[in-house]
């Protein structure tokens, strides 16, 4: 239901946070 749907948008929130961090860590690697 309605609690599901929450914890499966923060667990989205949570891992694009992650991911835009590493494609940070990344981009500074390549410089």
């Amino acid at each position: 239901g309605a609690v599901a749907r929450g914890s499966r948008l923060v667990a989205l929130h949570s891992g694009g946070l992650q991911g835009r961090r590493a494609l940070q860590e990344r981009l500074l690697a390549l410089l």
